[in-house]
């Protein structure tokens, strides 16, 4: 586990276990953006909706190796959200 990840995980009361379990779960991958950070590194957030409509979102650097950065739980209505999101930032978004 990443130093950047494990300080994400604490600061957000991420339950760890119920993101490794929907990890594999492919299917449930709606949209993927692209972001460049301050640093000029690139990284992606794959965001998984889940069966209560709820989305998990995990973000990866694929560098040397890929480098889960951060991943947490949100607890809204993911298909609202996506369409703001997709309204925001629709030229960043693959899906």
């Amino acid at each position: 586990m990443s130093h950047c990840f494990s300080d994400s995980v604490a600061q957000k009361n991420t339950n760890i276990k119920f993101i490794e379990k929907n990890f594999s779960e492919f299917e449930k991958i709606e949209l993927i953006q692209k972001r460049k950070h301050r640093n000029n590194k690139i990284s992606y957030d794959f965001y998984y909706n889940l069966d209560d409509g709820t989305y998990i979102i995990y973000s990866i650097a694929f560098e040397e190796k890929p480098l889960l950065i951060n991943a947490f739980h949100v607890n809204r209505n993911f298909i609202s959200f996506k369409k703001k999101l997709l309204k925001a930032y629709q030229r960043r978004v693959i899906g």
